[in-house]
């Protein structure tokens, strides 16, 4: 079976996202466990990684499907406050990416 695990391997933030909204749908409480142990962790290292670019990245390629994966891991597990954090993280991130594409201060 393809997991939220198999997803993030392949490298894909979007499919990710994908993968887990299909576990998080079908498996119930397993599933959503399932997510928080691996999928967390992985959106938490990927918006790191884009954090380290700042307002650098391509907001369209880069920042949007991360915070469509965290929209999902935040519906799934609304009571897991590193997604919540993850999300604002990159909800600013976002911001700053706009501002920079605009070239205003």
């Amino acid at each position: 079976a393809f997991d939220a695990a198999d997803a993030a391997t392949v490298g894909s933030p979007a499919l990710a996202a994908r993968a887990c909204a299909s576990v998080l749908d079908a498996a119930g409480a397993a599933g959503a466990e399932a997510v928080a142990v691996e999928a967390v962790p992985r959106l938490k290292a990927r918006a790191l990684d884009a954090s380290v670019g700042g307002a650098d990245h391509d907001a369209k390629d880069v920042l949007d499907p991360l915070l469509s994966w965290a929209a999902i891991l935040r519906g799934g597990l609304p009571d897991d406050d590193r997604v919540e954090k993850v999300e604002a993280d990159l909800a600013e991130l976002r911001a700053a990416a706009a501002v920079a594409a605009t070239g205003d201060p």
